[in-house]
């Protein structure tokens, strides 16, 4: 092999300060492999084998198996640890059955990869429970790159790294793709990140947490958060037809309608749908897929898609379906989650795959071929309640606050009127840059005002 890989020489490298890293990081994954006792173990993106042969010569006891896209590497790894399998492969479309390894290790591969999210998927396909995944600490890995005289045009980013993390960035990466972060590592590992991790499939919707979300709302006119965002909605809306995905009972197909819109609703839930139509008349609610979408007749002018297209693996193509049924100068109304680093227990609880950076949500309306007209940032007072009851006390709130029970307290009572004019009179009128939910208005005509 005439030309070493960046992995190979850094496992080899005479520089001790590279070597006492190297050992810090190594000592932490065979502390965490050691804790969890796996029969098996599978290293994708093993490389030349260094890692499994660590873990070996250190007296981890497991069947071992190792595949890398590089068959120079497997080459090589075969010759170092004669007793472990490895195979050449692509991590996109793993050649094992699903749950045949008890712990899968991916390590300094996710940066490399333009589909991380599907590589991930594919990872938990193939794991039984654990998952140990790293990635170089950034800012720390460029700095560190930079000032050793690395890479210095490319302020000290390797060429080959597509994909950056922060410790908080990467957990809520792993948090967003149903991974159960178990521990993470970032002092100890430096200049790497080290996520020991646990399967956990993402819940579809709680039927019952949904049922309790309408007993409890009735209807947006007694939530002052959705009563608020559907005006703002509205006050973007366009023309005469208005198509609502993920309708729920139709308050805000309804409020359309009021507003002289010819209103139609969409809906995943049977029962649900049948309360909406008990509720509203005038609109016509459908139990329908976004991607059935094309069986409703007509094209919209405005399409709303409100808190649902977070609930959808596959986002893009949600959006390209709804992008199909708008009018040659409608617009198209998103409204999702943001901040990815406050992915919690509700959006578990929700079935929700991933909260969106304003960047995040650009990029995937403009592969869906959308235009956008203006995003905004919206709810900048619920961020840091949100915060201490999501990440600190771990106690998610939903309807205890937003909804009017059959006997309020004064208190609650209090807060929710304020609340309601703050978001009336200030949050609908200015974009604080940051908030619990993001707006996004698209168009297919980049012309279209």
């Amino acid at each position: 092999m005439s030309k070493k890989s960046t992995n190979y020489n850094k496992y080899v490298a005479n520089d001790p300060v590279r070597r006492l890293l190297l050992k810090n990081f190594l000592k932490q994954l065979r502390c965490a492999v050691e804790k969890v006792h796996p029969a098996s173990i599978l290293d994708i993106g093993c490389g030349e084998g260094f890692v499994l042969k660590y873990l070996i010569q250190q007296g981890v006891k497991a069947q071992m198996r190792g595949l890398d896209l590089s068959k120079k590497a497997v080459a090589i790894a075969r010759q170092q640890v004669p007793g472990v399998e490895f195979s050449s492969g692509s991590i996109y479309h793993l050649p094992y059955p699903d749950n045949s390894a008890d712990m899968v290790l991916c390590n300094e591969v996710l940066e490399h990869l333009e589909r991380p999210d599907k590589a991930v998927a594919e990872i938990m396909r193939v794991s039984r429970k654990y998952i140990f995944c790293s990635v170089p600490h950034e800012p720390w890995f460029m700095l560190g790159g930079l000032m050793g005289g690395k890479y210095i045009t490319r302020f000290g980013n390797h060429p080959e790294h597509i994909n950056h993390w922060t410790a908080w960035g990467f957990q809520g990466f792993l948090q967003r793709h149903g991974l159960h972060v178990l521990k993470l590592s970032a002092l100890k590992t430096f200049p790497w990140i080290l996520a020991v991790c646990e399967k956990e499939e993402i819940p579809k919707q709680s039927m019952a947490y949904l049922r309790r979300i309408v007993k409890n709302l009735k209807n947006s006119q007694s939530d002052f958060r959705n009563d608020n965002l559907y005006n703002l909605v509205l006050a973007s809306a366009r023309g005469k037809t208005y198509l609502d995905v993920g309708c729920g009972v139709g308050d805000l197909a309804y409020r359309a309608f009021k507003r002289g819109y010819k209103a139609v609703g969409i809906d995943l839930e049977e029962d649900i749908i049948a309360e909406g139509n008990k509720l509203y008349k005038g609109i016509d609610l459908y139990v329908k897929s976004v991607f059935d979408i094309q069986e409703i007749p007509g094209k919209y002018d405005t399409i709303s898609a409100i808190d649902v297209i977070e609930h959808i693996q596959d986002d893009v193509e949600a959006l390209k379906k709804m992008a199909t049924r708008l009018s040659k100068n409608g617009r198209l109304i998103i409204v999702v989650p943001g901040h990815s680093s406050l992915y919690g227990i509700r959006d578990r609880n929700l079935g929700h795959y991933r909260r969106y950076t304003r960047f995040e949500l650009e990029s995937k309306l403009k592969k869906a071929g959308l235009h956008i007209k203006r995003i905004r940032s919206w709810n900048m007072i619920g961020v840091i309640p949100y915060f201490i009851f999501e990440k600190i006390m771990r106690k998610p709130i939903e309807v205890q606050l937003r909804a009017n029970g059959s006997n309020p307290s004064r208190t609650r009572t209090i807060i929710r009127k304020f609340l309601h004019l703050w978001m009336k009179h200030i949050e609908n009128k200015v974009d604080f840059k940051v908030g619990l939910s993001l707006i996004c208005v698209a168009s297919r005509n980049p012309n279209n005002d």
